[in-house]
């Protein structure tokens, strides 16, 4: 047995109406150790897979296996946006989003909730604000953030909130059976772009939704002066032809849409839903 990705406390497992769970697992003490697991949720043709073990999600605690530490992004731009990020969680800067924002959420729940999905990630999920509102709604979900403060306010509502990097998602393959992440690729350069959608593709289930949204509309990379907080944080925007075509490579782009400028910026919201591959 490799070492285990997570660490939490036992809540229940369940079975699903057509499969029983299958599962790598040690119970002690009423704590849960895994290696892998598989989702329950809606396959690519729409039959149901097999179970997944329940967590008492807030207790949720990651080590990180050996053979992945090389992937922590812990110097240069991914160290100045853990300390951006901290920062602005401790300052407590981030209460609301746009009605925009709102909006999408709401139209990927209504997705979800057609699809019966129930099991969600939130990439990039600042303090939590998506978080809150898709456990309100009625979904599994753990929010992941670069910023451990950022993490700490999740928890701070009872919900599971992990520090992490989208380079090396601290979980199984196929963990989730939906994935959210907004304004985060807006601080992945171009080049690590297939590394870094790979890794979100690698932890939901084949036929899964992504809601991918990001700033862009114009060819960018670079670090602005702009912002509440020190350091700087480095940007990557990309043409609307150019992200169309960058997501296209990695799965069904079923939806794409654009919103114009709200900041002094100029810079568009690109939002996309990409379909993983069957």
């Amino acid at each position: 047995m490799s070492e285990p990705l997570i660490h939490g406390h036992w809540d229940h497992g369940y079975e699903s109406d057509l499969n029983r769970i299958d599962r790598a697992a040690t119970e002690t003490t009423g704590a849960l150790t895994w290696d892998s697991t598989r989702v329950a949720g809606l396959g690519c043709d729409g039959d149901a897979i097999r179970g997944r073990i329940l967590l008492d999600l807030p207790t949720l605690e990651v080590t990180w296996p050996a053979e992945r530490t090389d992937r922590l992004p812990m110097m240069g731009l991914d160290a100045d946006l853990i300390a951006y990020y901290d920062a602005e969680a401790r300052a407590g800067l981030r209460i609301e989003h746009a009605p925009m924002r709102v909006t999408l959420r709401q139209r990927f729940t209504e997705q979800l909730q057609h699809e019966q999905r129930r099991h969600l990630v939130d990439v990039g999920a600042g303090p939590g604000l998506d978080t809150i509102e898709f456990h309100t709604d009625g979904f599994d979900i753990v929010g992941v953030d670069i910023a451990p403060a950022n993490a700490e306010a999740i928890h701070e509502h009872g919900l599971a909130g992990v520090a992490g990097s989208l380079y090396a998602l601290p979980f199984p393959a196929a963990t989730f059976d939906a994935l959210w992440t907004m304004s985060t690729f807006v601080h992945i350069p171009h080049d690590r772009f297939d590394e870094a959608i790979t890794e979100l593709l690698r932890v939901v289930t084949p036929g899964a939704p992504l809601a991918i949204g990001t700033w862009g509309g114009r060819d960018f990379e670079g670090i602005p002066e702009f912002g509440e907080l020190r350091p700087y944080r480095f940007f990557s925007l990309a043409s609307h032809d150019r992200w169309r075509t960058m997501l296209e490579h990695h799965g069904h782009l079923e939806h794409f849409e654009t919103f114009p400028p709200t900041q002094p910026s100029g810079w568009e919201y690109q939002y996309a839903i990409l379909r993983a591959e069957c």
